[in-house]
């Protein structure tokens, strides 16, 4: 009888470790995967920080952004991106939902400034097939910008890689659109299938919230959480 209830207690012991790794396993988003459609020849968009250029045109938006930790909540305010490319650059325009305009704070007024103080935006795009390193950048609605290259934990700030970027203010939102070369990024004009890990990342001073496209759980900087584009 008590060896019976011994394996008792072993097999309840187990059910709740599997339950428990169960329960740790789904708290853990899944990164994200999204293909990346390419220009049409002799057609690139104009960076001025509006989405009315034909080149826009047929690009589909990413998943929207998700707060930090992944609890399945939605985010206060929305972020959506939309990314294409050519031989030359990667482009990007981000729209950023604000229904709290009088409450935002901008940080910085001249390159490499720490915008990431107020209101702003971040980009990691990886140098190669792994996550790390990746090159940083970010901005804020006043087009005040800033990068850095990361490596581990060590990121290197002021880097000032070459790189375009226009912002539109508007009554409750404010949207970015950035070029940049892919020499920039020491990588050989890209052949279709090749995949690239990044994430994109938002401040918002109203809520305090932070938000990313590939989810994450305690900052911008998880190279482990970047999501993947898949450049068609």
């Amino acid at each position: 009888m008590a060896m019976r209830r011994v394996w008792l207690w072993l097999a309840m012991a187990c059910a709740i470790l599997v339950a428990g790794q169960g329960m740790i396993r789904a708290a853990a988003p899944k990164t994200r995967m999204a293909v990346i459609t390419r220009l049409r020849r002799g057609q690139w968009p104009v960076i001025d920080g509006r989405f009315g250029d034909p080149a826009w045109q047929g690009v589909r938006p990413l998943q929207a952004f998700v707060p930090l930790g992944g609890d399945g909540a939605k985010p206060k305010a929305e972020t959506v991106a939309w990314v294409t490319y050519d031989d030359a650059r990667l482009y990007l325009f981000i729209r950023c939902r604000e229904p709290r305009p009088e409450e935002m704070r901008v940080a910085g007024e001249g390159r490499d400034d720490d915008v990431g103080e107020g209101d702003s935006l971040h980009l990691f795009i990886a140098t190669a097939d792994l996550p790390d390193p990746s090159f940083y950048f970010a901005l804020n609605p006043k087009n005040v910008r800033w990068d850095a290259f990361c490596n581990g934990e060590t990121i290197e700030p002021a880097i000032d890689c070459e790189w375009e970027s226009a912002v539109v203010t508007g009554k409750k939102e404010w949207c970015a659109e950035i070029a940049i070369p892919w020499s920039a990024l020491r990588r050989e004009p890209p052949l279709p299938g090749t995949k690239i890990r990044v994430n994109l990342g938002r401040r918002r001073i109203p809520d305090d919230e932070r938000t990313t496209w590939s989810p994450a759980e305690k900052q911008f900087h998880e190279p482990e959480r970047f999501g993947t584009w898949v450049l068609q």
